[in-house]
């Protein structure tokens, strides 16, 4: 008996390093399973195929909830097909995980604008901004959400910042021309406007549209700048 115990001990102790090694190596596996399907997802998303990459960014975080990068892609994908509860409710399941992470307090903002919630919207851009304060795209969704609200002044200096952090941004050029707009000033609207257009050429034919240019709608630096001279 006793020799037999001595044979069988190798084997428990294989047994037993196999279960212990699984236990410490189950959260690596995981993450790995979970980078593969973050390479599915984006290949799926790649081509347009939409739903499976949601389904393979769900995956992802099931594997591994710390994967800011899915959280916030499945987020996205909610928001761009105008499904904004669900992407709230994204936003904030991965917030309770990932409570430091500015991107998901930001976009979780953009989601907010869109619902008209710009108190709240407000709120998250604030704690995005406290995690990194030079995060320049949510100093320009202060900014907007300060346009909203009517309160120029501060719209002003946060659209300021964010052009300070990222200078050829067009899109925070435009929302503080926008603003400049807001308030009549001609010089100043044109002139953010200039700049907007020189790094984000494709809103030539918006421009005309846009409420708060209207005051510079038969200007001819105003139409000069899209190319619409009568």
């Amino acid at each position: 008996m006793k020799k037999f115990l001595l044979l069988c001990l190798p084997l428990v102790h294989a047994v037993a390093f196999y279960h212990f090694a699984n236990f410490i190596l189950e959260p690596y596996k995981s993450r790995g399973q979970a980078q593969i399907l973050i390479k599915k997802g984006n290949k799926f998303l790649k081509i347009g195929a939409v739903e499976e990459a949601l389904k393979a960014y769900q995956q992802t975080v099931e594997l591994n909830p710390e994967n800011e990068f899915a959280w916030n892609i499945i987020g996205l994908i909610y928001s761009d097909q105008k499904k904004n509860q669900d992407a709230l409710e994204v936003y904030d399941q991965a917030l309770q995980i990932l409570p430091q992470v500015s991107i998901l307090w930001n976009n979780r903002g953009t989601v907010l604008i869109k619902t008209g919630e710009l108190e709240k919207a407000l709120l998250s851009f604030d704690r995005a901004l406290e995690l990194d304060t030079e995060y320049s795209d949510a100093w320009n969704n202060r900014g907007v959400v300060f346009l909203e609200l009517g309160r120029l002044p501060e719209a002003i200096i946060a659209l300021d910042r964010s052009i300070e952090l990222d200078p050829k941004d067009g899109n925070t050029w435009y929302n503080l021309a926008r603003v400049y707009g807001a308030k009549k000033n001609k010089e100043q609207t044109l002139s953010s406007l200039k700049r907007a257009l020189q790094w984000d050429p494709e809103r030539k034919e918006e421009i005309h549209k846009e409420p708060a240019f209207k005051f510079l709608f038969t200007d001819k630096s105003f139409k000069m700048l899209s190319n619409k001279l009568d």
